[in-house]
Parts: C-alpha cells; structure tokens; sequence
C-alpha cells in the first residue's frame, strides 16, 4: 500500500483525496435534497381539513 502511494505521487494522492471528497459531498447533499422532496410530498400536516365544512 505505501509503495503504491509512493509510486503515485503525493500530487495524484492529494487530487485523488480531493475529488473523493467532492464527490462524496455532492452525492450527500443530493440524497438529503432528494429525501427532504419527498418528506415535503408526503407532508399533510397543513391540508385544509374537510370535517369542518358545512353544506347549508
């Protein structure tokens, strides 16, 4: 393992660890937007409620 880093160099390590990172941020953050759309879907605490309308 450290002969492969060595071999690799510290500058393709380090823009390897970055892209990583990056990556794994923006897959993050599109998971969290992704599931907070669907909580806002499945959201009926506001509906207007249908119990209290009179038909005169």
């Amino acid at each position: 393992m450290i002969q492969m880093m060595k071999e690799l160099g510290w500058k393709k390590l380090l823009v390897y660890i970055v892209t990583i990172v990056i990556s794994l941020v923006i897959i993050g953050v599109t998971v969290t937007f992704g599931a907070l759309l669907l909580l806002d879907k499945f959201d009926n605490r506001f509906q207007e409620p249908e119990t209290y309308e009179t038909n005169n």
